[in-house]
C-alpha cells in the first residue's frame, strides 16, 4: 500500500509539472520515465519469472529426448488418449518441437493437413478445446513428412485399427450392378494386416477381394459378406507379413450367381465429383510403432524413418485444388520420396513465371527416404542451417535439380531465394514448404519468414509514434490573437490551433460523472472575451446534460504578455 501511494504521488507531481510547463522537454521526459517505471515495477511483481526447469523439470524419458535433439534436430508427437501425456505447450517450454505447435496457434489449412493423416484424441477435455491440435493416433506418412522421430504416450499403443465412420461414409452410396467393381488403394500403418470393413446401407451379399495391386489376379484374401444386422460388414483373414505402409488394392463386387437385391455400398466422402470409391475400414494385428523406452509413466515409441528436415524430389504432380490434395493424402496415394503433390493453380503460376520444370532422373535425386534406407544415400542430402527462428539456409548437393521440400509448415509469409534469385514458395504435399529448383543446378536456398502482416504492423506503429511525437511538441502561437472584453456572456470565442487537456474523473450514478481535472486553455473564454495564448485551469463540478455545474479557476497569459486571472461559474 505505501508503494502504491508513493507511485500515485510521483505520477501526480510529474503530471502537474508537464501540464504547467508543457513546452519543457525535460519535464515530459520525467513524466514518461515515471510511467515506464510504474509499469515495469507492476509487471515484474504481477508476472514473476523463474527458470523453465522450475516449472518443467526435464525428467526421464524427456531428458533423453532433449539430449538427442541437441545433437540432431527432430520433432516429436504426443498421442493423447485417455490420460494426457504432455499438457498444452509443455514440449516447446522444455525445448522439444511437437507437431501441434505452441498453444496450437496454427493455420486452418495446417489443421486440415494434420486431420487427414491422423485421428483426433478421445480425451474429452482436449477434444472439446478448439484451440488445441491434439491427436490420438497418426499415420506413418505424416510422421515422415514432419520429421518425427519419437511418439510420446501415457498409454500402451493398441493394435492398429482404422474404423469406419458410417455416418459420414453413407452420405453417398452406390448400388452394385452385376459385373461392376468398386475399388480403392489402401496402405495399412502396421504389420499384420488382417481385416477389411465395408459399409453396406442395404441390399444383399457383397464380395471383398484383397490383392497386391490394381489388376492383379492372385488374391491375398477373399470373402463373401452376407447382409447383417448393421451397415458394417467385416472380413477377417490371416495376417499379411510386411504389411506396414505396403500398398494393397481392395475391391468389391457381387458374388457369382447372387440373386438377392443389389447391395447399396457406402462411398468414401473424400471422393470428388463422379468418382466412386468404397468407404473401407482396416485393421492389423500389431501396434503401428515399436516401444523404444519408457519412464515415469511415459512411453516413447520409435517413429518410421523420416525424410529428414529437407529432401529433393524428381517431379511434381498436380491436383485440382487443396481439397483434392488432402483426399489423395488420406488414401496414401503419394510417394513423397520421389514426387511432390501441388495444387494446379500454384503449379501453373510457377510455370508461367519460371517456364516448364520437367521431371529429372530420380537416380540423381538424393533422399534419405525409407526406400534408400538399406544403403548409403546416393549423394549428400540437403543440409538445413537455422539462422534464427525466422530464417533457414539450406545447402544443396552439387547440381541439385527438381524440387526442394522442406519439413516446415507452409505459410504465405515465407520468402525464398535460390542462389540469390527470388523464387516462389509453394504449399506441397498439403502443408509443407516447396521450392522449385529447375534443371540448371542450384547450390543454396535461403528461406526467410516475412509476413505482410508484420510490415503492416510496422507502418501502423510508425504512424502512431509520429502522432505521439507530434503531441509532445510545444503548442504554436495562436493565429490572429486579440485582447479585449465583452459585456455580454456567450460572445463568440476564438479557437486555438493546438492544446492539451488532462482530466481525471469518476462516474457517480448513471448520468452524473464527477470530474476533477487540469486543462490547458485552448480558446477565448466565452464570458470574458480574453484571448489566452496558454494557461492552466481547474474544473470542479458535475456534468448535467453536457453542461457544467461548478466552478472553474484559471490563470493564463494574454496575447500582449500580461497576466490574466479569471474565476467564473460554469
Amino acid at each position: 500500500m505505501p508503494a502504491a501511494l508513493g507511485w500515485l504521488v510521483a505520477s501526480a507531481l510529474a503530471l502537474t509539472l508537464w501540464v504547467r510547463r508543457p513546452r519543457s522537454a525535460a519535464r515530459a521526459a520525467v513524466l514518461l520515465a515515471v510511467l515506464a517505471m510504474d509499469l515495469l515495477s507492476m509487471g515484474r511483481g504481477y508476472v514473476p519469472s523463474a527458470p523453465t526447469s522450475d516449472y518443467f523439470p526435464p525428467l526421464a524419458p524427456l531428458d533423453r529426448l532433449l539430449a538427442e535433439r541437441a545433437r540432431d534436430p527432430f520433432r516429436i508427437v504426443a498421442f493423447q488418449s485417455g490420460v494426457i501425456a504432455l499438457g498444452p505447450s509443455v514440449p516447446p517450454s522444455l525445448g522439444l518441437d511437437e507437431i501441434g505447435g505452441y498453444t496450437s496457434s496454427v493455420r486452418e489449412s495446417y489443421r486440415r493437413f494434420l486431420a487427414v493423416l491422423s485421428r483426433p484424441s478421445d480425451n474429452g477435455s482436449l477434444a472439446q478445446n478448439p484451440n488445441m491440435v491434439t491427436m490420438g493416433d497418426a499415420g506413418p506418412l505424416l510422421l515422415r513428412l514432419l520429421n518425427v522421430r519419437y511418439i510420446v504416450a501415457a498409454h500402451e499403443l493398441p493394435a492398429w485399427d482404422l474404423p469406419l465412420d458410417v455416418e459420414a461414409a453413407c452420405l453417398r452410396t452406390r448400388q452394385l450392378a452385376p459385373g461392376e467393381q468398386l475399388g480403392a488403394a489402401v496402405a495399412p500403418w502396421a504389420e499384420g494386416f488382417n481385416r477389411v470393413d465395408v459399409a453396406v446401407k442395404s441390399g444383399g451379399a457383397v464380395a471383398v477381394h484383397v490383392v497386391e495391386r490394381l489388376g492383379a489376379t492372385e488374391h491375398l484374401a477373399y470373402g463373401e459378406l452376407p447382409a447383417g444386422d448393421g451397415p458394417i460388414r467385416s472380413l477377417y483373414f490371416e495376417p499379411v507379413a510386411d504389411s506396414a505402409e505396403r500398398p494393397f488394392y481392395v475391391y468389391l463386387d457381387r458374388p457369382n450367381g447372387a440373386a438377392d437385391p443389389a447391395p447399396e455400398v457406402c462411398l468414401d466422402g473424400a471422393g470428388a465429383g463422379s468418382e466412386a470409391v468404397p468407404a473401407l475400414g482396416l485393421g492389423s494385428r500389431d501396434a503401428p510403432y515399436p516401444l523404444a523406452f519408457s519412464a515415469n509413466g511415459l512411453n516413447v515409441y520409435l517413429a518410421p524413418t523420416s525424410y529428414g528436415r529437407a529432401w529433393l524430389v524428381a517431379a511434381a504432380e498436380a491436383a485440382p485444388d487443396f481439397a483434392a490434395v488432402l483426399a489423395r493424402l488420406s488414401r496414401g496415394q503419394l510417394d513423397a520420396a520421389q514426387t511432390v503433390l501441388l495444387e494446379a493453380p500454384q503449379l501453373a503460376a510457377v510455370q508461367d513465371r519460371l517456364g516448364p520444370i520437367p521431371a529429372v532422373d530420380p537416380a540423381e535425386v538424393a533422399n534419405t527416404s525409407p526406400a534408400d534406407a538399406a544403403g548409403p544415400p546416393k549423394t549428400t542430402p540437403p543440409q538445413v542451417h537455422d539462422e534464427g527462428p525466422n530464417q533457414r539456409r539450406i545447402t544443396l548437393p552439387p547440381g541439385a535439380t527438381g524440387w526442394l521440400v522442406v519439413s516446415e509448415a507452409w505459410d504465405d509469409g515465407w520468402r525464398a531465394e535460390v542462389d540469390g534469385r527470388s523464387t516462389p514458395v509453394l504449399r506441397g504435399d498439403g502443408g509443407l514448404i516447396t521450392v522449385p529448383l529447375g534443371v540448371d543446378g542450384a547450390r543454396e536456398v535461403l528461406l526467410r519468414y516475412r509476413p505482410r502482416s508484420v510490415l503492416l504492423g510496422l507502418v501502423i506503429s510508425l504512424v502512431g509514434l509520429a502522432g505521439v511525437l507530434g503531441l509532445l511538441r510545444p503548442s504554436p502561437q495562436p493565429v490572429g490573437s486579440s485582447v479585449g472584453t465583452s459585456g455580454a456572456s456567450n460572445q463568440g470565442s476564438q479557437t486555438w490551433p493546438r492544446g492539451r487537456r488532462v482530466a481525471v474523473g469518476v462516474k457517480v450514478g448513471k448520468v452524473m460523472p464527477l470530474l476533477v481535472g487540469v486543462t490547458e486553455a485552448v480558446s477565448v473564454a466565452e464570458a470574458t472575451g480574453v484571448a489566452v495564448n496558454s494557461g492552466v485551469g481547474v474544473r470542479l463540478g458535475v456534468a448535467l446534460n453536457g453542461g457544467w455545474v461548478g466552478r472553474r479557476v484559471g490563470a493564463g497569459r494574454a496575447a500582449d504578455g500580461s497576466q490574466t486571472r479569471r474565476r467564473r461559474s460554469m
